[in-house]
């Protein structure tokens, strides 16, 4: 399974710090004015396939406009710079950390450990959705329980793949490389 380097909210985040290097408390102020413009326009029609999504940026991208503003304040900033911006700095840190766990996570396992490789098929939760109908994850654990669980913790976070709201869920896990039909360890999950 790919590593994600930056979950949608980080990659927003960068951007806008990425643009505010170097602006003043005046820029900044203007570049937050816009992106609450945006954020109002974003909320306006909001029952348009895809919308929701780009509410969720630019009320990300508004957020962080507010914060860099607040920062620069705090740290008595003339002009931005997120190596002196201590939560941007934690934030990189954190996203560091994750995809280190997440390369980790990934590895094939040790030579004479007990685990088999499993793929995990998810399928749409709602079919007005535009993603894909159904997402194959592969993973390595001890038993197909194992496996959804490692699947689901990798993928369950807010706007994830399998949270509270999700949009997908498991319906079939297969030790890969087992043939269909009663050969290899396979499981039907329906409510899951």
């Amino acid at each position: 399974m790919p590593v994600e380097k930056f979950t949608a909210r980080e990659a927003v985040r960068r951007s806008v710090q990425k643009k505010a290097t170097g602006m003043d408390r005046k820029q900044v102020a203007e570049q937050t004015e816009i992106a609450r413009g945006w954020e109002r326009q974003a909320g306006r029609v909001i029952d348009e396939p895809g919308r929701l999504d780009s509410l969720r940026h630019a009320e990300w991208k508004h957020t962080e406009w507010r914060r860099i503003g607040y920062v620069m304040a705090e740290e008595h900033m003339g002009a931005y710079d997120p190596q002196a911006d201590p939560k941007a700095a934690q934030w990189e840190r954190e996203r560091l950390q994750r995809i280190a766990a997440q390369e980790a996570a990934a590895a094939p396992p040790a030579v004479g450990t007990d685990v088999r490789r499993y793929r995990v098929v998810a399928q749409r939760v709602d079919d007005a959705h535009p993603g894909a109908a159904t997402l194959t994850n592969f993973t390595y654990a001890q038993s197909v329980e194992a496996a959804v669980a490692a699947v689901r913790r990798e993928n369950e976070r807010p706007g994830g793949l399998y949270g509270v709201r999700g949009l997908y869920r498991v319906v079939q896990v297969a030790e890969e490389g087992a043939v269909t039909g009663g050969a290899g360890p396979e499981l039907t999950e329906a409510g899951q």
